[in-house]
């Protein structure tokens, strides 16, 4: 797809901005938050916002329109949010991790078409949104800037600096059971959920890897001056896995490995690292295209880079935010939004 989701359109950090790859522009606003949008995620055609407005909104995107389709409401300050299959993540500054229940499709149409009245009006945006069902949550040590769910419903939550990763299945939301993990070192704000995987960004400089059970633990090294890992993404390609890293000081701050013949239950292959890319900024949030071929990079100085991990690069100037420097953590005094905005997952493509 052409299209690259950012948590700002043009500048106005309460709009979701969607950008041209090919041309740079804003092609499309999506309006609705009240607050600064601190996190995106992406499954098919849906894409997910949180914001410190204490919602998460989900959009349906069309070729040159967008919706909001359905509203999950948090209460507090929303810090990351993670989207697949019908289920929503949340995380807040409550140190709370939510999971909440889109619907289905079909019940939407339903909803939308009922009666011979209803189809003749022209209904409000909003009586066509649907409200997401709370149906499960989990307590953590440290405001939740982590979330994620795999392909096979299993959710993953993750404490700031606190080193309570915990892993959850969706159909267990209601009840106790829980996988709780401590990784080696503190985690910061990078995490990413790939097949059944999820990848952690250590501040030793350390990617640590974790099946869906979270018994298996692998440790790989991403830079070799132990910078913190702030960013972190991955792609499977049949048993291979490509490994992208982000550190907080360059250069060669983006850094990519190739995993080979990864295969559940076997012993970490060696990464073999295949390109990195000089940046002198903290790399502060990745995305990769679709088809996996470019990167998408954001660095602390706000600038959107878009590159081929062996080719050049596109520089897209308009997207960043002005941020006002709230404070996300109300009465807990732990940080305000310009320290919050650093790792915080501001891309979807």
């Amino acid at each position: 797809d052409d299209r690259i989701i950012t948590r700002a359109h043009e500048g106005d950090d309460e709009v979701v901005g969607v950008y041209s790859v090919a041309s740079g522009e804003a092609v499309l606003p999506l309006t609705g938050h009240t607050d600064v949008v601190t996190a995106l995620a992406i499954d098919g055609e849906l894409v997910a916002s949180a914001a410190a407005d204490g919602t998460a909104r989900v959009w349906q995107l069309g070729i040159d329109s967008g919706s909001c389709v359905a509203i999950a409401t948090v209460g507090e300050p929303v810090l990351s949010v993670a989207l697949r299959g019908g289920l929503l993540v949340t995380g807040d500054v409550t140190s709370t991790a939510k999971l909440w229940q889109l619907g289905t499709r079909a019940a939407e149409s339903d909803a939308q078409t009922r009666g011979t009245a209803a189809r003749s009006q022209q209904r409000p945006r909003a009586q066509r949104t649907r409200q997401a069902t709370l149906i499960g949550w989990r307590s953590h040590l440290g405001v939740v800037y982590c979330v994620g769910v795999s392909s096979g419903g299993v959710v993953f939550s993750l404490g700031w600096r606190k080193n309570d990763l915990k892993i959850w299945r969706a159909a267990e939301a209601a009840g106790e059971e829980t996988a709780e993990v401590v990784p080696p070192a503190d985690s910061g704000y990078a995490m990413v959920v790939e097949g059944e995987r999820v990848y952690l960004g250590l501040r030793n400089g350390y990617v640590a890897v974790y099946d869906a059970d979270g018994e298996a633990r692998h440790l790989l090294r991403a830079n070799v001056a132990s910078r913190e890992v702030t960013s972190v993404a991955a792609r499977d390609i049949g048993s291979d896995v490509i490994l992208f890293t982000g550190c907080e000081h360059g250069p060669q701050a983006i850094r990519v490995f190739l995993l080979k013949n990864w295969l559940p239950g076997m012993p970490t292959p060696k990464p073999v690292l295949i390109a990195n890319h000089d940046t002198f900024h903290a790399v502060v949030s990745l995305a990769l295209s679709p088809n996996g071929g470019l990167i998408a990079a954001i660095g602390n100085d706000e600038e959107l880079e878009i590159f081929a991990p062996k080719g050049g690069e596109v520089v897209i100037p308009h997207y960043a935010p002005v941020l006002a420097g709230e404070d996300l953590m109300g009465s807990s005094g732990a940080g305000n939004i310009e320290m919050a905005k650093d790792g915080m997952t501001r891309l979807a493509w």
